[in-house]
């Protein structure tokens, strides 16, 4: 059986389904944070059943939650109780098989009326590259505080993805000029920070401040793995795929093999490194 699948569901709120089609959405798999089962060495069939049911339900929720925009409900609910820097947390490139994982900050202004110019602000991954720009530079211009936080490709081989991640959060409000307090988190929860944060599947659909701080982290992580990467480890094409698992990185791989940046422990990196390693 996988022992690293992902956050427990104790991670996640839970709430009652408000009428009967939405029970499936609100299915302990849909609350499950899906980190990727093929990260994990050793994987079973146990597991690549479970990861088919996963994925599944993800990408029903997905699905679902396409085209809604987020907006400062959350962020009101805690402005409202007083707390006056709400910072927004997410990550890019958990899932991808070489460079770091980097998190997101975000704090805006609380009871600002004017929010024409973040109007193009949502969750990262619906965004072209040249909307994540853009939406970068507003987010920019509108907020408090913002920050990037990084974990290496050798710090998630050593301690895991997702305490990496974890990992990156916290550096990311290291790095913050205005310290916050109080915390809205894409699915995790940062135990270590004593701060009251509220920690939710979709956040970064929802809220947004943690749709801003999936924009910071996407455009820092593109931007490092198309300059530095690039540079530093020619011919492997981070520039274009930013590390995941494309037919263009797997080609590069099966010629070149893994460099310093692939995460080797991810399944498959690991099965290059010992092919490598078979190899006379």
């Amino acid at each position: 059986m996988c022992s690293k699948m992902g956050v427990k569901i104790s991670d996640a709120p839970k709430r009652r389904a408000k009428n009967k089609s939405e029970v499936r959405r609100l299915s302990p798999h849909s609350e499950m944070v899906l980190y990727p089962i093929w990260s994990v060495v050793g994987k079973s069939v146990e597991c690549e059943k479970m990861h088919v049911v996963f994925i599944k339900a993800y990408k029903q929720n997905r699905a679902f939650m396409r085209g809604k925009h987020p907006t400062l409900e959350h962020e009101s609910r805690l402005w409202a109780q007083g707390y006056r820097a709400v910072a927004g947390l997410d990550e890019a490139g958990r899932g991808a098989w070489a460079g770091p994982v980097c998190a997101g900050a975000v704090i805006f202004e609380p009871q600002t009326t004017d929010w024409a110019e973040l109007s193009g602000v949502c969750d990262s991954k619906q965004l072209s590259a040249a909307q994540r720009e853009a939406a970068l530079g507003s987010i920019q211009n509108r907020a408090l505080a913002w920050a990037a936080g990084w974990a290496s490709a050798a710090e998630i081989d050593a301690i895991g993805i997702v305490p990496a991640t974890r990992l990156a959060m916290r550096r990311a409000l290291e790095q913050l000029s205005l310290h916050p307090d109080a915390l809205l988190i894409d699915a995790l929860r940062l135990s270590e920070i004593p701060l009251p944060q509220h920690s939710f599947p979709f956040a970064d659909q929802l809220s947004l401040s943690v749709a801003a701080a999936s924009i910071v982290a996407k455009v820092s992580r593109d931007h490092w793995m198309a300059e530095q990467a690039e540079a530093n480890y020619t011919g492997y094409g981070f520039g274009q795929h930013k590390g995941y698992g494309t037919r263009l990185h797997q080609e590069a791989l099966a010629t070149r093999g893994p460099c310093a940046i692939h995460r080797r422990t991810f399944a498959p990196i690991a099965l290059y490194v010992q092919q490598e390693q078979a190899t006379p």
